[in-house]
């Protein structure tokens, strides 16, 4: 099983966004930012909108990591389609999850929630 390709890019930068976020300690609450890009990801509606909004995120909120001279790559784009097959299958199983109730849930664990997808 593979996700979408334009799926699998707009998850991609988001878990490193997040990865970011949580690095970074950023004080910040992008709730409703990322609420977005998982809807439109789940209701398979304005990708093209979501991924451009989750470029702008990571230029806004992670504009040291793009210019980075020695980068740790805990920001980079995490593409679980690359992954090897089991893992790939654990890694959409858990994202499957976390669409179906990530409304539910506050900022600081949908960040975290995200982040393990690349764990």
């Amino acid at each position: 099983m593979l996700l979408d390709s334009r799926v699998d890019s707009i998850l991609a930068r988001l878990i490193g966004f997040c990865n970011g976020v949580l690095t970074e300690n950023l004080d910040v609450n992008l709730h409703d930012e990322i609420s977005f890009i998982l809807k439109s990801i789940r209701d398979m509606h304005n990708l093209d909108e979501a991924n451009n909004k989750i470029v702008e995120l990571k230029k806004t909120y992670l504009s040291n990591c793009l210019t980075c001279a020695f980068p740790c790559g805990r920001t980079d784009d995490y593409h679980i389609n690359m992954l090897q097959d089991n893992m790939r299958e654990d890694k959409i199983k858990a994202f499957n999850k976390l669409l179906t109730s990530f409304e539910d849930y506050d900022y600081q664990f949908l960040i975290e929630e995200l982040c393990r997808l690349s764990f």
